[in-house]
């Protein structure tokens, strides 16, 4: 199921650790409603803007899930407003200083990147039509 233009539903309900574990991970109708607009408002916007396409590390993450991979409780990305991102060659530590300096967001997190490696890691992303905060920070 496309969710726009660029992006599926696949995408974002793919999981190695759910593939491996026999977990579930379908979205329901409402975590689609947000993914749709997760993508039409920030995802599809971003890409058009780096003229790349933008991989999705992790999406929907139902809630079986989301403790198998030790995501924290309140995570955005049990109700489909968040996501894991890479676009190739460009460093997650630039992917991240260009959503925050040109893009309105709920939270944005450059997670677990390493010196030695700027590729290491990966950039969060979530979008809360009713309340983006824009808050950002790095982890790890």
């Amino acid at each position: 199921m496309k969710l726009s233009n660029n992006f599926s539903l696949e995408e974002f309900e793919h999981s190695e650790v759910a593939t491996a574990r026999g977990i579930n991970n379908k979205a329901p109708e409402e975590v689609i409603n947000n993914l749709k607009k997760l993508c039409d408002k920030f995802l599809e916007p971003l890409r058009q803007y780096l003229n790349k396409p933008i991989k999705i590390l992790s999406g929907y993450r139902c809630e079986e899930l989301n403790n198998a991979v030790k995501g924290v409780e309140n995570s955005q990305h049990l109700t489909g407003c968040a996501a894991d991102i890479t676009v190739e060659n460009i460093s997650h530590q630039e992917l991240f200083e260009i959503i925050k300096n040109n893009f309105k967001f709920d939270q944005l997190i450059l997670e677990f990147v390493k010196p030695n490696n700027p590729f290491s890691g990966w950039v969060h992303v979530s979008w809360n039509e009713n309340k983006n905060r824009n808050k950002y920070f790095k982890l790890g």
